[in-house]
């Protein structure tokens, strides 16, 4: 992670960490965590569900529609459904991306680097790269 945050632009250093995220995997170590958090616990029990194919509550309707249509799950959901993460469409997704971006950011101290280019918060960079990162993928989907 530190390799993508020093050597991406600042336009691609959001997806260069994003479509990294492993959330099943992310999920399963932080069990007690999650079952606290109303957002991460649903998260968990999405990212099982759409791996296992089975119906989910749909509470991330755009998200969960992308994921199931792809066939190679894990890889699809990086390159194509990733982005209903940030567009709005899944709340508890965002919430946990933030989380585990902010970590990134402040272990990697990216708002001091010269790329990056920040001033602010850790969260208020995740909103802005988000927002970046949204409108690009709908400009390539266009």
């Amino acid at each position: 992670m530190h390799k993508a945050v020093a050597t991406s632009s600042r336009a691609e250093v959001f997806a260069a960490i994003v479509e990294k995220f492993d959330m099943v995997c992310i999920a399963a170590k932080c069990t007690k965590e999650c079952q606290a958090c109303t957002q991460c616990h649903y998260a968990i029990e999405q990212m099982s569900a759409l791996a296992q194919g089975e119906p989910t509550s749909g509470l991330c309707p755009k998200l969960e529609s992308c994921v199931q249509t792809c066939l190679e799950i894990l890889a699809c959901v990086a390159e194509r459904c990733n982005v209903h993460c940030y567009d709005g469409d899944c709340t508890s997704c965002n919430a946990m991306a933030k989380r585990m971006f902010t970590i990134i950011c402040q272990q990697t101290n990216m708002l001091t680097l010269s790329h990056i280019q920040y001033e602010g918060t850790c969260p208020r960079l995740f909103n802005d790269m988000a927002e970046e990162y949204v409108a690009r993928k709908r400009r390539v989907a266009a």
